[in-house]
């Protein structure tokens, strides 16, 4: 699956003008691989969450959008 992304934003970014395409497509690689350390760590690692899977889902989902930590306002 990391390949099929990998190939399709090289894909993807090969129509699009912008200066240091290679910085933006490694942008995105890293973004990916942040993404996914997330989700491992909430669905295999996390004690309570491993057990729960919606446990904190919400916060999961936001710090996927938004790219950084977000506070839970209530459970």
């Amino acid at each position: 699956m990391i390949e099929a992304f990998q190939n399709m934003t090289n894909d993807e970014m090969q129509d699009v003008d912008v200066l240091r395409k290679a910085k933006k497509i490694e942008d995105i690689d890293n973004y990916m691989f942040a993404i996914r350390r997330n989700f491992d760590f909430h669905f295999y690692i996390n004690g309570k969450s491993v057990d729960n899977h919606y446990y904190k889902l919400d916060a999961l989902v936001w710090s996927c959008i938004f790219h950084e930590k977000v506070p839970r306002y209530s459970d």
